[in-house]
């Protein structure tokens, strides 16, 4: 295996941010330990510069911030796979970006029959990327050699990939339209983490259970997300979702049966309080299904929805005359907060969180018109 940089002292980083301040091209890619914690965090960070690749370790660093040398720099690409998924945890640790490509955002512009990496990577250099780690345990030091391989197949390709996407979108006349989308990537921020009282309602299996049996449901879901923050641990290592479903149907009375029953250590180890949340949900009584979709469209209204369809219509027809994906006139998203804002000038449109310049320039007099009859 050729021979990776590791990085986990500030001046090994400092020997990193020298190296590449001069290369036109760096690829970037970053693993997080979502699979295991409640608090996602950075795990390492993958770089190839100038065909040398990097590991750089996050949990032995207290400081990322001489990357901006780097990631700030005009001068220099900074190439990502799907970087929306990274950026954010980036920007966490004091690293911001500018002139970022994105070759998954490439390859949806260019309408390729494959947007993965492995798909890109194979369809353009004919190499099969392993994929039997994208579940592991990002946390462990040393990392396993099969996992630093992994991680080094990551980006070691991009910075090749990125000049043959660049050319097919110049062939394509799309690079000002795939620029758009490389610039909304730069403010990307991590959403903060926030607990769902209904979302015991969305569990697969909700709908079979008694309204009775649905409020112990409730119960035992947010006691399985106090557990899981406690721990900073992932739900469902305390519980998976199906064991929830299993214990609301009992009828314990006392911790020992729920002992008996459990296979999960959470739940033996947690049995008293448990048979605790089995009874106060029985007294609370039978609770309805919440509708989710109300909840979520509250502020949506009828002169909405009726908007929304007109904008929806001019956009499918423009994607069907231009033979493109819809998404790439303008999203579903977009269009809904077109029709909850309302716009009436170019300010307007510009106040609409995502909708891009090249959209404007290109759109903003037939939306203004639909929106404004």
């Amino acid at each position: 295996m050729k021979q990776i940089i590791w990085v986990d002292t500030q001046s090994k980083l400092r020997e990193i941010v020298e190296m590449a301040k001069d290369c036109e091209s760096v690829a970037l890619d970053a693993e997080m330990d979502s699979f295991f914690s409640y608090r996602t965090k950075l795990c390492l960070v993958q770089m190839t510069v100038d065909g040398r690749d990097i590991l750089i370790d996050p949990l032995a660093l207290k400081d990322l911030s001489p990357l901006n040398e780097v990631t700030q720099s005009e001068s220099i690409r900074k190439v990502f796979h799907a970087g929306e998924n990274d950026v954010p945890y980036f920007r966490e640790h004091g690293v911001f970006f500018r002139q970022i490509f994105d070759t998954h955002i490439a390859a949806k512009v260019l309408e390729l029959p494959t947007k993965s990496l492995g798909g890109l990577v194979e369809r353009y250099f004919d190499v099969v990327l392993a994929k039997d780690q994208s579940r592991a345990d990002w946390r462990i030091r040393p990392l396993p050699e099969e996992q630093v391989e992994y991680a080094r197949q990551d980006t070691l390709y991009l910075c090749q990939l990125a000049d043959l996407l660049s050319e097919e979108l110049a062939a394509a006349e799309a690079e000002a339209e795939a620029a758009q989308y490389f610039k909304a990537l730069e403010p990307r921020t991590l959403r903060e983490k926030t607990f769902d009282p209904d979302g015991w309602a969305k569990i697969q299996g909700v709908k079979d259970l008694s309204p009775v049996q649905r409020s112990v449901l409730c119960e035992l879901y947010a006691w399985r997300e106090r557990e899981a923050e406690k721990a900073d641990l992932a739900a469902f290592r305390v519980a998976h979702n199906g064991a929830l479903i299993s214990l609301s149907r009992k009828r314990f009375t006392r911790p020992e049966q729920l002992e008996q029953w459990a296979k999960s250590s959470y739940f033996k180890d947690n049995a008293a309080e448990l048979v605790e949340l089995l009874e106060k949900g029985k007294e609370r009584g039978p609770i309805p299904l919440p509708d989710l979709r109300k909840k979520r469209d509250k502020d949506w209204s009828s002169a909405d929805e009726k908007l929304f369809n007109k904008l929806r219509k001019w956009r499918n027809a423009e994607s069907e005359r231009r033979g493109i994906d819809p998404s790439r006139v303008v999203s579903n998203q977009l269009l809904k907060r077109l029709a909850r804002s309302r716009p009436k000038d170019q300010d307007g449109l510009a106040a609409v969180d995502g909708l891009q310049a090249w959209t404007i320039d290109q759109y903003g007099a037939e939306i203004l018109q639909i929106v404004n009859p």
